[in-house]
């Protein structure tokens, strides 16, 4: 028989143990072939497992890719099971593992992506990774405060030199000391996720990352960013510092990012400053998320000058993205403040996001489209307008995709 079954998936709580099978269909011997030829993925997310029998997954010979509620002991038995590699492995349960005994399973079975929920993370170190560097990807994710973590040991990264993303999240670690250790910068990693409780002050902590691109620093808690923390990072493509406490932005936040295309600050209601030339020396940027600008409400109008925030890269965006919470909002651009209507002088703009704009209290809302000849996405979310009729939008002769969720619509034409 030959199976063309590509996925399964097993759910029943009370198993533990997988043992050998005695059933003739597994066990057949009429051909080399093996009876799940075409399996890729198995889920063995049914409890957690705390025996595999020497030879119970022989029969899953090409698998690529394996999920399972494991503990510790069971992963010294995982390599005598019959499975002779895998490319993806997914880890989690209630008890800590430590690196060292998953290092052991990649190693034996030639893992390159590992994803583990209960990583007993205080293991880290250059020592007990040394199994693990084939790896391409790694994903590690503590249990908290059910088993808070000490200081982490960063040094673990110097000998994982196949490693280009990882992904640490959910430590009470808040300290970050990546690159005093490094005598050489780390030229393999591209991609960096980190989720810390409360990330403390990191200022110029990523200077060894010379060759990564992409840097995810969401829901850390950071409410101050030092003067030049990113530096060292010319090669960043991507920041992302959504869903934190940050309440000022100043012009050397950003030095030194000269490839920056991409910068999201949404979810930061605290921002309250964004000082002038903030943004200048982003020479690459390109789409840019301010998300909500909080003002003082005895302030009646929220004020922004994106020209004094990004002086002459600002023709260069393509997508901006910014909300004012329903309230009034006077962009300036230029010498002129016309509210919201100066955005029609981005003229290279591609994708244009409103969040919670009123545009039933700006001055000239008919305009506010008006030149946007190559705007090919445009997203109106919680919005309230009068109407979308063709005198507004006669100049978005390029939209692709429009999408909608508007408070109050009062015509569509």
């Amino acid at each position: 028989h030959n199976m063309t079954v590509h996925d399964t998936y097993r759910a029943k709580n009370k198993i533990q143990s997988i043992n050998q099978s005695n059933c003739s269909f597994l066990n057949t011997k009429e051909s080399m072939t093996p009876v799940f030829n075409n399996l890729a993925f198995s889920d063995f997310s049914f409890g957690e497992i705390t025996h595999i029998e020497e030879g119970a997954l022989a029969w899953l010979q090409n698998l690529t890719m394996l999920t399972g509620v494991f503990s510790q002991e069971v992963l010294l038995d995982l390599p005598l099971s019959g499975i002779k590699q895998i490319q993806d492995f997914s880890c989690s349960g209630i008890n800590v593992i430590d690196i060292e005994s998953i290092c052991n399973v990649v190693f034996l079975l030639s893992i390159k992506k590992i994803y583990v929920n209960n990583a007993n993370t205080s293991s880290l170190s250059m020592s007990s990774v040394e199994l693990c560097t084939g790896l391409e990807y790694m994903y590690l994710s503590g249990l908290g405060s059910v088993h808070p973590s000490p200081h982490l040991e960063w040094n673990f990264i110097s000998s994982l030199k196949n490693l280009n993303q990882l992904k640490i999240v959910g430590l009470e670690d808040n300290r970050l000391d990546i690159c005093s250790f490094q005598k050489q910068p780390i030229t393999w990693l591209t991609k960096f996720t980190l989720g810390l409780k409360n990330l403390m002050p990191f200022a110029k902590q990523f200077i060894c990352l010379v060759k990564l691109q992409y840097l995810d620093l969401t829901q850390n808690l950071i409410s101050n960013i030092e003067d030049f923390a990113f530096l060292g990072l010319t090669n960043l493509e991507s920041l992302d510092i959504t869903s934190n406490n940050i309440t000022q932005i100043n012009a050397n936040t950003f030095y030194g990012l000269h490839s920056l295309t991409w910068l999201d600050l949404r979810n930061n209601p605290l921002i309250h400053n964004i000082e002038a030339m903030s943004f200048t020396h982003l020479m690459s940027l390109r789409q840019v998320f301010l998300g909500q600008v909080h003002n003082p409400l005895t302030e009646p109008v929220i004020k922004l000058n994106l020209t004094l925030i990004f002086v002459g890269i600002l023709s260069q965006l393509t997508h901006l993205y910014i909300s004012s919470a329903m309230r009034p909002m006077q962009l300036t651009i230029g010498t002129k403040r016309v509210d919201l209507t100066s955005i029609n002088q981005l003229i290279h703009l591609r994708k244009l996001t409103l969040r919670q704009v009123d545009l039933l209290i700006q001055r000239s809302a008919d305009i506010i489209f008006h030149n946007l000849t190559k705007l090919e996405d445009l997203e109106i979310y919680h919005c309230r307008i009068y109407s979308l009729e063709g005198s507004l939008t006669k100049d978005l002769k390029s939209l692709k995709r429009v999408y909608l969720h508007i408070e109050n619509i009062y015509n569509l034409y």
